[in-house]
């Protein structure tokens, strides 16, 4: 019979805490090598001594998934000697700014060795700012070395060519590509009949509760990049901010049975005219904003494309462009004319154009619209009861004409002032009614 003694105990205890130690010590072992770093890279089959002794160059790597930096450090290289290319190939992705390029080449040559054909091209300086190509183009430049950058976004985890952009040809115009499908509406086809004969055509709406349109061409017009020369001498938001523009003489012409009614051009604040006041203690002089002193000019810059990430509220954009679809539409082109009621007659046949960009928020805006009275397409102008202004920064007016202007604190203004204003059907201009007068940035803090 087995006889359970203390030393025997003892015995199969300590064989029991050696068998545990030895299993614990297995299992760790089997995790550290399991979890290797590099054991696998997307679908490769690749463990790290693999990857390191098979995959050397940028050919290679090319088929590798989901490569992390350090395995694309592996094919980065920067040519001793710039090579000249003249590439062609199909724009599939950009970077918002519109300085990069990733472009699917379509012409082969013997000094392009990818079997993938796709590249980064990238515009030097300022050239880029605000100007968007989209479908094919013809880059002249210099091939200066193998590149990881966007690799996983547009070269399926790979290294690509990298090219310093001379010269970047569109094969068509951009203005007349990949626009709304209203464009090719009979309805267009008849306008583009009636305005000038060398007008770009850039955007017209039916108008509500009577028969016609309002339509907004171009005369002189000139595709981007952005505002005239930073018009405003202040501007502090980045060139994405304010999007590709078309320059030239905006007119908006009130159309009737396929015949202009009258016309009026909208106008743009010339800033390199516009008065300027000295500001005690300092070099430079101040510019205001809202001057009976103003100078206008007809020549000017309206937004054409706007890339979708950038656009303040999609969800109001694709109000204003009911033909726009919830996928693919990766450049846009915004709707200038948006019919909204702001003067109170339950009828929206009106528009606030923005004219300006003062600083990232704040805007200079003109309205304008179809006055029944009158049967004429007019500005609306905005009196504080000294002066009759063209336009005003910030102004919004709402479905009763009404309007609430406050100057703010921001920006580090130390006053601010609110002033309402009331459409008046009868003087057809927007009539201050009421102002704070100029308080303390202190007090207007405290009461938010």
């Amino acid at each position: 019979m087995f006889e359970f003694t203390p030393e025997k105990y003892k015995k199969i205890n300590d064989r029991l805490y050696k068998l545990i130690f030895i299993l614990l010590l297995v299992i760790l072992m089997f995790v550290l090598f399991k979890s290797t770093p590099g054991d696998k890279i997307g679908s490769s089959d690749y463990n790290s001594e693999e990857f390191t002794e098979n995959v050397d160059s940028a050919e290679e790597l090319r088929y590798v998934t989901d490569a992390t930096f350090e395995e694309l450090a592996k094919c980065i290289e920067e040519f001793e000697e710039p090579i000249d290319i003249v590439w062609e190939g199909e724009i599939v992705g950009f970077m918002s700014s519109g300085a990069c390029y990733a472009i699917r080449k379509i012409s082969a040559e013997d000094n392009y060795p990818y079997e993938t054909p796709k590249f980064m091209a990238c515009l030097q300086g300022t050239d880029y700012t605000g100007i968007f190509y989209k479908g094919r183009v013809k880059i002249t430049g210099k091939w200066t070395g193998i590149t990881d950058m966007y690799a996983n976004a547009f070269f399926d985890s790979a290294c690509a060519p990298y090219v310093d952009i001379e010269e970047l040809e569109e094969e068509i115009f951009p203005t007349i590509i990949n626009r709304p499908e209203r464009f090719t509406s009979e309805a267009a086809e008849k306008i583009k009949d009636i305005i000038p004969e060398d007008a770009f055509l850039r955007d017209y709406i039916t108008l509500n509760g009577i028969e016609g349109y309002l339509v907004l061409y171009v005369l002189d017009s000139k595709l981007g990049p952005e505002l005239d020369s930073w018009d405003w001498p202040f501007s502090s938001c980045p060139v994405s901010y304010y999007g590709q523009v078309i320059k030239g003489e905006y007119w908006l012409a009130l159309v009737q049975d396929w015949t202009v009614v009258n016309k009026i051009p909208i106008l743009f604040p010339d800033w390199h005219n516009w008065p300027s006041d000295p500001i005690p203690g300092e070099t430079y002089r101040g510019i205001p904003i809202n001057d009976s002193r103003g100078v206008w000019k007809e020549g000017g810059g309206l937004m054409f494309r706007q890339m979708r990430g950038t656009l303040e509220d999609w969800d109001i954009e694709k109000l204003k462009n009911p033909d726009l679809e919830e996928e693919g539409s990766e450049i846009i082109e915004s709707r200038q004319l948006v019919l909204e009621d702001l003067t109170g007659d339950d009828i929206a046949n009106e528009i606030r154009f923005k004219i300006d960009y003062i600083s990232c928020g704040n805007n200079y805006y003109t309205i304008v619209g179809y006055d029944a009275d009158t049967n004429k397409v007019m500005t609306y102008k905005i009196n504080d009861g000294e002066y009759s202004y063209i336009g005003y920064d910030n102004f919004s007016p709402n479905i009763e004409g009404f309007v609430i202007h406050d100057t703010g604190c921001d920006h580090g203004k130390s006053m601010y002032d609110v002033t309402q204003f009331q459409f008046d059907p009868q003087s057809k201009e927007y009539i201050k009614i009421s102002s704070t007068g100029f308080q303390d940035c202190g007090a207007y803090n405290s009461e938010e």
